[in-house]
């Protein structure tokens, strides 16, 4: 499982892929479960899928394919308006598959972070950036004098 955003803002959007790959054609259900519950669900794509859709509750999703090797399924989550930005969402999900009845995790990213990862600092970078490009000049500057006055003695 693979995300476009792992940190959303309250009300924010993203894109989670998961990829089955079998090594031979079967038939399969993916089902995703949400903790808590997304404001929203919807399946991007289902790359075919027999049958596939949303809980009410937003909680869980599933996709089911007949005689299918490899799948990509997308679909979008949308965090709730009121949460509070220091909660997360849990991602947890399997592919049962129908000839033997085993199930499969499926791995990849588990947590979506609500919050906004605009504050790490990048403002705070380019001024870093700024100020070295000023010393490095500087120090050019004042290897060459000291270049010369080693040269000197």
């Amino acid at each position: 499982r693979s995300v476009d955003d792992e940190t959303l803002d309250p009300g924010e959007s993203a894109v989670v892929s998961v990829e089955i790959t079998g090594d031979e054609a079967t038939n399969f259900t993916v089902v995703e479960e949400f903790n808590p519950g997304f404001a929203s669900v919807d399946i991007v794509d289902a790359d075919g899928a027999d049958f596939s859709g949303v809980r009410d509750a937003n909680d869980e999703l599933f996709a089911t394919y007949g005689d299918r090797e490899n799948v990509t399924l997308q679909y979008r989550v949308t965090a709730g308006e009121d949460v509070d930005e220091d909660a997360s969402y849990r991602l947890n999900g399997f592919t049962q598959f129908d000839a033997d009845g085993k199930e499969m995790s499926v791995d990849g990213v588990e947590t979506l972070a609500v919050g906004s990862d605009d504050d790490a600092g990048g403002g705070g970078g380019g001024g870093g950036g700024g100020s070295d490009d000023d010393d490095d000049d500087r120090d050019d500057d004042d290897n060459d004098e000291s270049d010369d006055d080693d040269t000197d003695d």
